[in-house]
């Protein structure tokens, strides 16, 4: 075609031929042709451009296209591209090809062939699309789906999604673990097949709601499953919409705060039973002062009427009195953790198997009393006495859970408590400890009674036959000895109790003989006197006295402190801890020792939380008496300082 017709036909042409390869560099798509006669295949410009080729300097062939396959997918295009040319059908595959220049594309690539009448081929055209964008977006999501999928897998919390309709679209393990189901059982499933009716009424309202009102929607209940676990759950139900046409569904997220509800619970546990040893606390120590001036006057009393059997019998009687008393204080201190200890690394299995005999003949021939001997039990740090208390107040208990007879078992071994364990108990620390277990076959103890059993004054015992103290002992001394308590029981079928006691690093100490030792009681030195209750004071002052003792007496610190820096000398310091004023005993006794080095120094307290003691723990070095104590005691103790 010539002339003017033939050009415009020719610039027509050019300009549909620019337009197609236009369109091919914006689609990422080129073509290629080839015939089974001709060296090279014509390729065009975006070919090229996927393949990395440069068509000045580059001749593109068949062989070529194979070379750029990637060799880790070569060996399975080459077996479609073959099954392809056999079934005479188009060859429609993906895969990738590594560019001259070292960059790996990803491609599809269709291919078709013409046969003649004899199955040749005869022609092949084939289009190569550029797809590694949509390989690369697809891989992104593919990861970010496989994490997704992680996270709600492992979540600690239940996930599930639900349609409109109240149907189970997605459910996590945790969730259908809670169920006792498979997530295949729940998945299609609506809420009325795994909740109760009244539940499966709520939670719809919920749902109805979180999609009206297109917000989420915050609880926290208590939830019964139908496998008859009960759970204490806040549930979040989120609203999301998802797809073109916008189905409305709802995300739930649901978070086991049973453990959280538990710890809570032991904790407004552990706050009352504080508060109320700091009450009970007090009172003892007001109490104790008050046994000293009776037990003093007793005492006094005794020596006066030593002719008058009546008047004796009555000062026995009121000392038999006092001791009652100071035993119940004693008890009042332990639950509220202030009772003066005296720990020692002690070895319990020694200490539990010296008890079998004296636990088997209090008990009486009914209960039959089994010591389990564990050797090789670690150390602990204890008060050996009052653990000796302890253990005979838990199988006294024992004793009366048991009116017809049963059998009482202790033993011991060494445990390890782990991180877990001390996150599920108020204060516990994790690490190792001494294990003691008392368990008896008694009537055992109601849920609700067990929740009581460690407050003061709470008992199961008929009137008059309990203080109620015993437990709460035993729970105040092991607290305040950093161990920890634990108590096991079921109606008819009995009681065990667990003390943990921590391990001591320390070797075993063996605890000196305490015999009874005649001490000259009598003495001429000079001692200050500190106590501001005066009817306390005047028991102490009036026994030094009557010793031959030159007492000196104030109820105030600071009129001690210019008693010291007047000039008289004194040869002891006997204080109370606690006083008013804000000059407390070890106050006076520091200063005493700064303007009379010489100074000894007593002191005297019904109370452990104060100076001289601390966590419950008599400091090394400082003599202390404990309120109330005796006439003899006292002097004793008075002697043995100015003599030491």
């Amino acid at each position: 075609m010539n002339g003017p017709e033939g050009k415009k036909f020719q610039e027509t042409l050019k300009i549909g031929e620019n337009r197609f390869l236009r369109a091919e560099a914006f689609a990422h798509m080129g073509h290629w042709q080839f015939s089974p006669g001709d060296e090279v295949l014509f390729s065009s410009d975006e070919m090229n451009r996927i393949y990395g080729f440069d068509p000045e300097s580059h001749v593109m062939t068949l062989q070529n296209g194979v070379d750029a396959c990637h060799p880790d997918d070569l060996e399975r295009v080459q077996s479609a591209f073959a099954a392809a040319m056999e079934s005479g059908k188009t060859f429609d595959y993906e895969h990738r090809i590594l560019r001259p220049d070292g960059e790996v594309r990803s491609i599809h690539a269709i291919t078709e062939c013409e046969f003649n009448e004899d199955g040749q081929v005869t022609s092949m055209f084939g289009v190569i699309q550029d797809i590694t964008e949509r390989k690369v977006a697809e891989e992104a999501l593919r990861g970010s789906e496989e994490k997704l999928r992680a996270i709600i897998e492992n979540s600690p919390n239940g996930i599930t999604l639900k349609s409109e309709n109240g149907k189970f679209l997605l459910a996590n393990n945790t969730f259908a673990n809670w169920n006792g189901l498979d997530v295949e059982d729940i998945v299609g499933k609506s809420i009325r097949d795994l909740y109760p009716a009244h539940d499966a009424a709520e939670i719809e309202k919920l749902d109805t709601q979180t999609i009206n009102d297109n917000k989420t929607i915050i609880r926290e209940w208590d939830r019964e499953f139908l496998n008859g676990d009960t759970r204490s759950e806040i549930v979040h139900k989120i609203p999301v919409t998802i797809g073109v046409d916008e189905q409305q569904l709802v995300l739930t997220i649901t978070i086991d705060i049973s453990e959280l509800k538990e710890v809570e619970a032991q904790l407004r546990q552990s706050q009352r039973m504080e508060a109320v040893g700091q009450l009970t606390g007090g009172v003892a120590h007001d109490f104790n002062n008050l046994l000293a001036v009776v037990i003093g006057h007793a005492e006094l009393l005794e020596r006066k009427v030593s002719d008058d059997e009546g008047g004796l019998h009555s000062a026995d009687a009121i000392k038999k009195a006092v001791k009652r008393g100071s035993s119940l204080t004693g008890r009042l201190l332990s639950f509220s953790r202030k009772q003066p200890l005296s720990p020692i690394a002690a070895d319990v299995s020694k200490l539990v198997y010296s008890l079998e005999d004296m636990l088997q003949r209090t008990l009486g021939e009914t209960i039959a009393v089994n010591v389990v001997n564990t050797p090789d039990l670690w150390p602990v740090l204890i008060d050996p006495h009052q653990l000796e208390d302890a253990l005979l107040n838990l199988a006294i208990n024992a004793r009366d859970a048991m009116p017809k007879g049963g059998n009482l078992t202790i033993e011991a071994a060494n445990t390890t408590l782990d991180e877990s364990h001390a996150q599920q108990h108020e204060e516990v620390a994790p690490g190792d400890y001494v294990k003691i277990a008392l368990t008896d076959t008694g009537s055992g103890i109601s849920s609700d009674e067990l929740a009581k059993v460690f407050e003061p004054f709470f008992t199961t015992k008929e009137f008059g036959k309990g203080s109620g103290l015993g437990l709460s002992m035993v729970y105040g001394f092991i607290k305040q000895s950093n161990g920890h308590i634990a108590i096991y029981s079921e109606v008819d079928h009995g009681t065990t109790i667990k003390l943990y006691l921590p391990r001591s690093r320390q070797g075993v100490v063996k605890e000196a003989r305490t015999g009874e030792k005649k001490v000259h009681a009598r003495g001429s030195e000079h001692i200050l006197v500190v106590e501001d209750d005066e009817m306390v004071r005047e028991i102490p002052v009036d026994i030094l006295r009557e010793q031959g003792y030159g007492v000196v007496e104030t109820g105030d610190g600071n009129e001690a402190i210019k008693l010291l820096e007047g000039g008289a000398s004194f040869d002891l310091l006997f204080t109370d801890v606690i006083l008013p004023g804000g000059m407390n005993g070890t106050d006076i006794a520091r200063e005493a020792v700064r303007i009379q080095p010489h100074i000894k120094v007593i002191y005297t307290t019904g109370y452990a939380e104060n100076a001289v003691v601390h966590n419950g723990k008599q400091v090394a070095g400082v003599t202390l008496v404990r309120k109330p104590y005796r006439r003899d005691e006292l002097l004793q103790t008075v002697r043995e300082t100015l003599d030491g």
